[in-house]
């Protein structure tokens, strides 16, 4: 046993992915501008990029000293889980715009992606958890990449998601 069985289903990125959302963005559908909703779901996607970001790294300066896991395995888990952030919130968001193709082509290509770097990785490296673990975080690189450029579009505004929270 290597000690991380509670990873084989990918419930701990799911269930942090699901929490640190906060379903928030099913608040934002409800904002009447378009403009305003996009710039809000692309904020609320940075915000949770930052926050991840900042656990991770507290996770990697903490396991530095202590070694309690390794640091590919934190760099993987971090690209895991902000992939399936970006996946339910861009879903919400496409649902909220009715665009029902991107939403359809969000549920095929990152999974598709994600399951051909998954074969590949069996193919050079074995079923080890490590190659599980690598293939998956380029995968979600990979998808987190193409679906940046999506907020690159629309930008991001921390002053607007602030009143909003506020709100």
């Amino acid at each position: 046993s290597n000690g991380f069985e509670w990873y084989s289903h990918g419930d701990f990125t799911f269930i942090f992915a699901y929490i640190s959302t906060s379903k928030l963005e099913i608040f934002i559908s409800n904002e009447k501008d378009t403009l305003i909703r996009s710039k809000l779901y692309n904020t609320q996607l940075t915000v949770i990029f930052l926050i991840l970001l900042l656990v991770t790294s507290f996770l990697f300066l903490i396991n530095q000293f202590f070694n309690f896991i390794d640091s590919i395995v934190l760099i993987s888990l971090f690209f895991i889980t902000l992939f399936h952030v970006y996946i339910i919130v861009f879903n919400q968001k496409w649902l909220t715009t009715a665009e029902y193709k991107k939403i359809i082509y969000m549920r095929f290509f990152p999974y598709a992606i994600l399951l051909l770097f998954q074969i590949l990785a069996y193919i050079f490296f074995g079923d080890s958890l490590y190659s599980i673990l690598i293939s998956s975080a380029i995968s979600s690189f990979i998808v987190i990449l193409i679906l940046s450029l999506f907020i690159l579009k629309n930008g991001i505004d921390f002053k607007i998601f602030y009143n909003f929270i506020i709100t």
